[in-house]
């Protein structure tokens, strides 16, 4: 699950306006999309028109940082707890790699770091 932060929110629409080069997927209406608040748990969850933006932001800030080499901690100071029901080596690799280059700290937990349900409940945990 992903939650949507202020801080990601305003992230996404700094990029709004920049144009990228190498974008394959077509131009997108950046019209008014509100994600604020909102959990990434499945793409059923998101329009058609969200699913875009979210594509174009993403390639938005890989050309930006790979391409024309800025720094961007958009997530400076912000912290991400990985917690994943199946071991997945790329999907790890790839959420702390790009978590970290938005200036966050990427923290991967392991069944036996969190206790789920012994020590504290599942909404706890969540928060």
């Amino acid at each position: 699950m992903f939650r949507f932060s202020n801080t990601l929110v305003r992230a996404l629409k700094s990029v709004q306006c920049t144009a990228v080069r190498d974008l394959r997927v077509g131009g997108v209406a950046l019209g008014a999309v509100n994600l604020k608040g909102r959990n990434f748990i499945t793409l059923k969850d998101f329009d058609s028109e969200e699913i875009k933006h979210l594509l174009w932001t993403s390639a938005d800030l890989k050309h930006r940082i790979k391409k024309e080499g800025q720094n961007l901690p958009l997530l400076h100071g912000k912290s991400i707890a990985m917690i994943f029901e199946m071991r997945s080596t790329r999907t790890r690799m790839s959420t702390e790699t790009g978590f970290a280059l938005l200036g966050g700290h990427p923290c991967f937990l392991t069944s036996q770091d969190i206790h789920l349900g012994t020590n504290e409940n599942t909404t706890d945990t969540a928060r």
